[in-house]
C-alpha cells in the first residue's frame, strides 16, 4: 500500500513538473517574451499538460514582466487582453503554455525563445480553429472545437463597437493617450482615447511637467463610444486594439 501511495506522488510529481515549466524564467528570457508578446495581435494559450484546461486564444492588450520576490532576477511574465468571448484576461503565464503563430503552425513560446520544454500535445495549427471575425467557435480542446467558416486572417479580425458609462481612473500619454476606467461592470480596463476629443478640463499636469489626469475628475463619470483601431508598435508591426472615439463627462 505504502508502494502504491509512493508511486502516485511521483506520478503527481512528474506531472506538476510539466504543468509548470517556465511559469518563472531569468530576467533577459521575460524581457525578450515580453518584446514579442506585445509584437502579437494575439496568441494561444492553453496548458495542454494540465488535465481540463481548454485551448483559448487571446487579443493581446499587453504583457509585461515583474521581478519575483527572493528570486533574484528570475521574472514572472504577464499577460493581459481579451479572449474569444469578449471576458477579460489578465495573469503570470507560463511560457511553456502560450502559442504564437509561425507561419500556420502553432509554436511554444518558450521553444521560440530557446528555453526548451516537455510538451503533452502534438504541433498544430495556429489558425485551425481561429474565432476572431465569426461566431463558430464552439468546444473545450483541440480535438473538439471547429471554426464552421473559412481561415479569416488576423488583420481581418472585426471588433463590435459597444458604448459605456465609465468611471475614470488615470490619462497617460506618449505615441498614444491610454485612459484607464472602470467600467460598468465594475471591470478595470485601458484603452486609447482619440487625441483630438480629450476635452480641456481633462488634462493635469504632473509633477515633472507631464500630462496625467485632472485630479478633481478621478473617479467621474463619462459616456464614451469604443471602436476598433490598428496600433503601430515600434517595430513597425500592427495589431488590432481599441479607441475611444465619442467622450462626454457626465454632470453628476
Amino acid at each position: 500500500m505504502k508502494k502504491l501511495i509512493l508511486s502516485i506522488l511521483i506520478l503527481l510529481g512528474a506531472f506538476n513538473s510539466k504543468a509548470d515549466q517556465y511559469q518563472l524564467v531569468p530576467e533577459d528570457y521575460a524581457m525578450i517574451a515580453v518584446e514579442i508578446l506585445n509584437g502579437q495581435s494575439d496568441v494561444i494559450s492553453w496548458c495542454d499538460c494540465c488535465d481540463g484546461d481548454y485551448l483559448k486564444y487571446i487579443q493581446i492588450q499587453s504583457a509585461y514582466y515583474e521581478y519575483a520576490a527572493g528570486e533574484g532576477n528570475d521574472c514572472y511574465v504577464f499577460l493581459s487582453g481579451y479572449d474569444e468571448y469578449g471576458d477579460w484576461f489578465e495573469e503570470s503565464v507560463d511560457l511553456a503554455y502560450v502559442f504564437i503563430a509561425d507561419g500556420e503552425l502553432a509554436v511554444r513560446l518558450s521553444d521560440y525563445i530557446g528555453l526548451e520544454a516537455s510538451p503533452c500535445y502534438d504541433t498544430f495549427s495556429y489558425y485551425e480553429y481561429y474565432p476572431f471575425g465569426g461566431d463558430g467557435y464552439e468546444g473545450d480542446s483541440p480535438e473538439e472545437v471547429y471554426y464552421e467558416d473559412e481561415y479569416i486572417a488576423e488583420d481581418n479580425y472585426e471588433f463590435e463597437g459597444y458604448e459605456d458609462v465609465i468611471s475614470l481612473l488615470y490619462l497617460e500619454c506618449g505615441d498614444y493617450c491610454w485612459l484607464g476606467f472602470t467600467d460598468s461592470e465594475g471591470i478595470e480596463d485601458e484603452v486609447i482615447i482619440n487625441y483630438g476629443i480629450i476635452p480641456d478640463d481633462l488634462w493635469g499636469e504632473s509633477e515633472d511637467g507631464g500630462y496625467i489626469l485632472n485630479p478633481a475628475l478621478e473617479y467621474a463619470s463619462a459616456y464614451v463610444k469604443i471602436e476598433p483601431f490598428e496600433i503601430e508598435y515600434e517595430d513597425g508591426s500592427t495589431g488590432q486594439t481599441r479607441i475611444i472615439s465619442e467622450f462626454q463627462l457626465l454632470d453628476e
